[in-house]
């Protein structure tokens, strides 16, 4: 599925779940999300596959998931081998997420531009991070983690085998 907004799920100004789901081969041309993208919605986002998304062009953001203005709890997923400009993996915006027990790997973020946050772009954030596993991703600019003007709180998380020209882990 070819979107602009979310290419597999968009959902805005809503609460609720999204679990036991495969998300894959979706893409947005220049905007978030080409797994899912939500905006205003406070969302439980559990025990899916979120694979081979793709968010293409200079504005195109989070690979797998894209969201902002939110406070979701994304528990328990295999976000992998996504790709997109920021956050090959995640692409957060002014949120507040609890990431916990996710394999977040091969990731990609990349571009002409200058590719920010492979496994996740977090942007004027306070996420918290428990148990999860953010491995082989690649960015130009933190392969494993970007964050700007962002508070966050990791524990017990695994940063391994990232790479970027800037900021590896």
């Amino acid at each position: 599925i070819k979107s602009n907004y979310g290419g597999g799920i968009a959902l805005q100004r809503t609460n609720g779940l999204v679990s036991n789901n495969t998300i894959s081969g979706n893409t947005t041309d220049g905007a978030l999300g080409a797994g899912i993208f939500f905006f205003d919605a406070n969302l439980y986002i559990m025990n899916n596959i979120i694979s081979k998304n793709t968010s293409s062009g200079p504005d195109g953001g989070g690979g797998g998931l894209a969201f902002s203005f939110c406070d979701p709890v994304i528990f328990g997923n295999a976000i992998l081998e996504n790709s997109a400009r920021q956050g090959g993996g995640i692409n957060t915006m002014m949120s507040s997420p609890l990431i916990v027990s996710n394999i977040i790997s091969g990731n990609t973020a990349a571009s002409s531009y200058g590719g920010d946050g492979g496994g996740i772009i977090f942007l004027q954030c306070t996420p918290t991070l428990v148990n999860n596993t953010i491995c082989d991703n690649t960015a130009d600019y933190g392969g494993g983690i970007f964050s700007y003007i962002t508070s966050s709180t990791i524990t017990n998380t695994i940063l391994w085998g990232n790479s970027a020209q800037t900021g590896k882990e």
